[in-house]
């Protein structure tokens, strides 16, 4: 009986231990062909926090948003109580950033079209541009059109440029690190 029991704690922490992590919120809408501005959008209102602990750090708002390749997401603020910034981060760690986007009544505000090439979850990071501590409400709004083509996601934005990575020399010729076994 002891064997039984011993069998079903195993299988039953294997099945339990391997769930999905993720970050933030995370949200799902259909994906849309619509092509009449804007259409298929959602709103979600969110807040920036001052945390209060005795460094007075900020607490960005995070959600996460899931887009296939091919598919195109579009997320914009058209109300924030200061001078918020939109950041995106693909599964393939590709990242779109925008800070005062040319909105009708809203100079301040954030716009990303992003043409999908990763399927997965897509991070949005919104927060104060300069990181500033403070409690700031938003209304963010989010679309998912089956097509990069589709007029709603003209002129997509292009990811940011990957810097490279930067190698240290701490001994070794250059652009390689100390490894013992190169010596």
């Amino acid at each position: 009986m002891m064997h039984v029991w011993r069998s079903i704690l195993a299988i039953s922490s294997l099945l339990f231990s391997a769930t999905l992590a993720f970050a933030g919120a995370l949200l799902w809408t259909p994906a849309s062909n619509c092509t009449t501005n804007n259409c298929g959008a959602m709103a979600f209102y969110g807040t920036v926090v001052n945390a209060t602990d005795s460094l007075g750090e900020n607490v960005p708002f995070v959600m996460q948003v899931w887009a296939a390749p091919g598919q195109c997401l579009k997320l914009w603020t058209d109300w924030q109580e200061s001078d918020l910034e939109l950041v995106v981060i693909s599964p393939s760690g590709a990242v779109w950033r925008n800070d005062d986007a040319p909105i009708s009544g809203c100079t301040n505000c954030s716009l990303l079209k992003i043409a999908a090439t990763t399927r997965g979850l897509y991070t949005v990071h919104v927060n104060h541009w300069s990181g500033v501590a403070g409690t700031y409400d938003f209304r963010l709004w989010m679309a998912r059109y089956t097509s990069s083509s589709n007029p709603n996601c003209s002129g997509a934005n292009a990811p940011m440029a990957v810097q490279a990575r930067e190698t240290t020399k701490v001994g070794g010729t250059n652009g390689e690190r100390n490894n013992p076994q190169k010596r």
